[in-house]
């Protein structure tokens, strides 16, 4: 029983040149990809918002923000819903651009490893593997508080 309380389900979500590494509670669903209505923003990886069940959801691409390309694919993406963890009324989701199906794993000490030592982007909290693929756990604090503030700025220029 102690062993299964050392472990968590977890997903690999495929961004455009990596994987994005989360628990699987933290997805609240996987959609089909629109193009997304403009949000004015500082930041080139905030691609503006999505509606999605009544919620203008901020979309981003973390390809960009964490520099593993130079442009985001629209051609074969999805939309991962992810729940906010500010628990903020204003944006209690946002959405992450994604290139295909999150792969569920058990996330356990054993499998999950962190990559000492490697470079890190602001909205990148580690680099890690998980069984020999390489991914990212992203810092979604930075990455909530940049979107919230965009989606403010945004409201007060409508």
């Amino acid at each position: 029983m102690s062993e299964l309380m050392n472990e968590i389900r977890g997903v690999m979500i495929p961004v455009t040149g990596g994987h994005v590494v989360l628990p699987n509670a933290a997805i609240a669903e996987l959609v089909a990809y629109t193009p997304p209505g403009s949000m004015p923003c500082e930041e080139d990886w905030v691609l503006g918002f999505i509606n999605w069940r009544g919620w203008q959801v901020p979309l981003f691409s973390f390809s960009l923000m964490a520099e593993l390309a130079e442009e985001e694919r629209d051609n074969t993406a999805r939309v991962a819903i992810l729940k906010a963890l500010t628990g903020s009324t204003n944006m209690p989701f946002l959405a992450l651009m994604t290139q295909g199906f999150p792969q569920l794993h058990n996330l356990n000490k054993q499998n999950l490893q962190i990559i000492p030592g490697a470079e890190m982007t602001p909205g990148v909290a580690y680099q890690v593997e998980v069984e020999g693929q390489q991914g990212y756990i992203p810092d979604l604090t930075h990455i909530e508080n940049t979107l919230s503030r965009c989606l403010a700025e945004s409201k007060r220029s409508a």
